[in-house]
């Protein structure tokens, strides 16, 4: 990418001497250019590797794809190679390694150009490989960061190859990651015009890049306006959002653009642009653009802009735009002119709908975007009747007797039913504007659909269209003669006139929807009849055919449909884990999960990789009762939920058993941290007088305190706290959020103290997060699935064991450390000026003496500004602690 270039007026009349800038290559220069530049890591990874990869193509010619390997179990490495030019040994020891260096800025057909992108691995790890493919030959190198924290390049190996020319880079991925760089690559190739051959990943839909689907509702040269996706194996969906609602996009990479940046105060750059506006709009145009352009993103839609590459000017990191005058120019007569653009549409696309559904659908859409451009809008049939279309009232029919007209996904026949099936006369305005009726009906993305029933069976006709319906994400409406199929498209005269005879669609058409993609197996049960996808429903699992279930079975929220070829699986499974359910709902009196109940616990995050060590790949089912009886007589190995969970819980009571002796230790911490004060040595409503001691002293001191307070009981009330808070707090965060201290700093630090206690050789971090599921995992059985029988499951894996490491009681430490604070005014002083809770994660990596300073501190020696606290510098702090601790006796 060209870079733009600046001219700067300079005046050196009466200069004596000059001197040039330079950049000092110290390590956190470094990690500035390559860490801090990027506020996404791990999408900055992705992206800044792809587009280098895609560079590379587009330098040789090559125009197949590039590779992209996503980490799973199997292989926990993310991987890009490319197949363009490869680096000589020369390059890669000169221009890789240069920062800022790039071979790129001089044309406009490369999406790079600042140097920076090859070395945005360190933004992620400390180390990766880097092997080029280069005329013949291949040279393997390690990029690490030394132990100053500056990167080197070094070469490993050097080798004959018949491999093509091209670069391969590499690195190892966290565990907890896998996910997001999957999710994070479909945000990033959704984008680009040359999508990588992908393997690896979590999900489904990576490998064929069916995830990206774009849904345009209105678009023109340069600009599209797209719905969101309602299924969330998509992307952008609902879940999968973009940041925007307007869109930037610009060689292969989406920026979002900020909205407040085009519509904020009227600029205009010249009177032609000026006048040109004013002839367009009037005021209430112009409150319009700007709801449009600000407010898009609220009825799930986005705006999508395409611009050449170096067109706008972008951020270093490639996150988003430079908001120059140039920038924001473009960007606001860009949208001007596509909503005046809308505006012209609007009527004429009215004027070319074929029939009155598509006025009305139409009308909606566009109103949808104009914010009310179209109040009093009609449209004229081809006989030249003229029909009102924005009343929103309902298009209505008279039925004739012996016909039927039912709707689909718009609600159901009653409230028992979960089928979302109902007769009807009428064409509901919801589903012409596509917004749905309930929640379970939400707004769908597809085109109505209206069927004829030219099949003899009512209930497979139901099935088909169903399923179509939620196939392509609409609502449905099917016209049936309840005597003979044959005539199902009679009667409905008004209808048909309405929808047009030309959309009209065949159920028989469709019959494959009801019928296995594959052939099928030859069951082994002679006495075995079909399972309906009435009967059978996945509450946990995957499919070869749909991946992770997420197909939802109407409007019973938890449960999710099978396809015909799931079906057959399921006839043909050797063991088949169930819960029986009645009504949709797990059956009363035989103490099993609510299925909603179990929902939650297979989703909880902080028990994501203990239900996949519990449950591995085996499907679990609901299946209504009477069906279950049915399948016991015909000779299929049921297994009640109840048993599989115990016995899935047994296989991984081995699991805490490297922390089963410090659960009673846990317990022990979470008492004595919540032990309260009595009244007169408490802070009303704020943390123990020895949480506030322990906060403001690592506030002062960091870690180091130990250093500078020379009184050991002092030491040993911070310790007793950082060890009692870690046990009854700390572990059971799903995060590591002490913005105070790094990670490693406080888990090495936490290793040292707990030795005082006589725990040796700990691995903190692993039991905080074993800690974490083991709780999550009790309190979900004994709170949530198995409210009123959950002994005989909590004693599997409840130990008990009693810790044999021991501490004090928090009523005992505090006796000691108020005697000791008692006599030292100057501590009592600190601890009066600002009272805190003493979580210690709410210390932040700041100036310590500044958090000092309160105007509303009810210590009364000064009632005033403390702004002389906050102006101490470093070295003065440093001093503060040097003299603050030669204080503490």
């Amino acid at each position: 990418m060209k870079l733009a270039d600046r001219t700067v007026d300079t005046h050196n009349r009466g200069t004596v001497h000059t001197n040039q800038f330079s950049i000092s290559q110290t390590s956190k220069m470094f990690r500035i250019l390559s860490d801090s530049l990027y506020s996404d890591k791990i999408q900055a990874v992705i992206r800044e590797l792809s587009t280098n990869a895609y560079d590379s193509h587009v330098a040789s010619g090559n125009k197949n794809p590039f590779k992209i390997t996503l980490p799973t179990a199997a292989n926990p490495n993310f991987v890009v190679r490319d197949y363009g030019t490869g680096l000589s040994r020369e390059d890669m020891e000169s221009l890789y390694t240069t920062y800022g260096a790039s071979n790129k800025n001089h044309s406009n057909d490369f999406v790079g150009c600042l140097g920076l992108g090859s070395k945005s691995p360190f933004a992620y790890t400390k180390s990766f490989s880097a092997s080029s493919y280069y005329q013949g030959m291949k040279y393997t190198y390690i990029a690490a960061l030394d132990e100053s924290g500056v990167p080197t390049l070094n070469l490993f190996n050097s080798c004959d190859t018949d491999e093509p020319n091209g670069l391969e880079i590499g690195f190892a991925v966290k565990q907890h990651d896998f996910q997001e760089f999957s999710n994070k690559a479909k945000r990033i190739y959704h984008y680009f015009r040359m999508k990588p051959i992908i393997e690896g990943g979590i999900g489904g839909n990576l490998q064929d890049h069916k995830y990206s689907n774009t849904n345009i509702v209105i678009s023109g040269e340069g600009w599209r306006v797209c719905r969101l996706n309602n299924d969330n194996n998509y992307f952008p969906s609902s879940y999968h959002r973009i940041d925007s609602g307007v869109i930037a996009v610009m060689g292969n990479i989406a920026y979002p653009v900020e909205t407040a940046q085009i519509i904020g105060e009227e600029k205009q750059e010249s009177p032609d642009h000026i006048q040109r506006w004013n002839r367009a709009f009037q005021k209430a145009d112009i409150d319009s653009w700007k709801n449009f352009v600000h407010e898009i993103i609220n009825s799930g839609l986005y705006l999508e802009l395409d611009f050449g590459i170096g067109e706008v000017e972008v951020d270093a990191s490639r996150e988003g735009l430079q908001y120059t005058k140039d920038v924001i120019k473009t960007l606001r007569n860009k949208t001007q002119e596509i909503f005046t653009e809308l505006k012209s549409m609007f009527s004429q696309k009215i004027a070319d709908a074929k029939t009155k559904v598509e006025a009305i659908t139409t009308y909606y859409t566009l109103n949808e975007l104009a914010g009310g451009w179209g109040v009093g809008a009609s449209w004229t049939d081809s006989k030249g009747k003229t029909h009102s279309i924005n009343s929103g009232n309902d298009l209505e029919y008279k039925i004739p007797a012996g016909k039927s007209l039912y709707v689909f996904n718009y609600k159901s026949s009653g409230y028992r039913s979960r089928r979302l099936v109902a007769l009807t006369d009428k064409i509901h305005n919801e589903t012409l504007t596509g917004k749905g009726y309930t929640y379970y009906s939400a707004k769908k993305n597809g085109k109505i659909a209206f069927f004829v029933c030219d099949v003899k069976s009512e209930e497979t006709a139901k099935k088909i269209v169903t399923k179509y319906c939620n196939q392509n994400d609409c609502f449905g409406y099917m016209m049936l003669d309840t005597k003979d199929h044959t005539k199902s498209n009679e009667g409905f005269d008004k209808l048909i006139e309405d929808v047009g005879q030309n959309n009209l669609l065949k159920v028989s058409d469709y019959k494959h929807l009801s019928q296995s993609n594959t052939p099928r197996k030859k069951s082994t049960r002679s006495s075995q009849g079909s399972v309906s996808d009435q009967d059978v429903f996945f509450i946990y699992g995957a499919s070869k055919d749909s991946g992770n279930i997420t197909n939802q079975y109407n409007d019973a929220q938890f449960l999710k449909t099978l396809t015909q070829t799931e079906l057959d699986d399921f006839s043909d499974s050797e063991d088949i884990v169930y819960i029986p359910i009645t009504r949709y709902k797990s059956n009363d009196n035989e103490n099993l999960p609510m299925i909603s109940e179990l929902h939650y616990m297979i989703n909880d995050a902080s028990m994501k990789n203990l239900i996949k060590d519990m449950f591995g790949n085996t499907k679990i089912y609901a299946i209504k009762s009477s069906l279950v009886k049915k399948m016991s007589d015909d000779g299929y190995n049921m297994i009640p939920f109840n048993d599989f969970f115990m016995d899935s819980l047994k296989k991984i009571k081995s699991r805490f058993d490297s922390v089963i002796s410090y659960n009673d230790l846990v317990e022990y911490c979470r008492k004595q941290y919540q032990d309260n004060d009595a009244n007169t040595n408490r802070f009303y409503n704020y943390g123990t007088v020895l949480h506030q001691f322990a906060y403001h002293m690592l506030n002062i001191f960091g870690l180091d305190y130990a250093k500078f307070i020379k009184n050991q009981d002092m030491v040993d009330a911070i310790n007793y706290h950082l060890i009692t808070e870690f046990f009854a707090d700390t572990i059971h965060r799903l995060k590591y959020d002490i913005t105070k201290f790094t990670k490693e700093e406080y888990f090495y630090h936490m290793n040292s103290i707990l030795q005082t206690i006589g725990i040796d050789q700990i691995d903190s971090e692993k039991i905080r997060t074993t800690n974490v599921e083991y709780h999550s995992l009790l309190n979900m059985i004994k709170d949530r699935v198995y409210k009123f029988d959950s002994d005989k499951y909590v004693n599997i894996i409840q130990s008990q064991t009693k810790t044999k490491y021991q501490l004090p009681k928090a009523s005992e430490v505090r006796k000691t450390i108020k005697e000791a604070i008692d006599k030292n005014p100057m501590i009592k002083y600190i601890m009066g000026t600002n009272q805190v809770t003493g979580m210690i994660r709410e210390l932040k990596d700041k100036n310590p003496i500044s958090s000092l300073d309160s105007h509303n501190s009810h210590n009364s020696y000064y009632t005033h500004s403390k702004d002389w606290f906050a102006q101490m510098d470093n070295d003065s702090v440093d001093l503060f602690k040097i003299q603050l601790s030669s204080l503490i006796k």
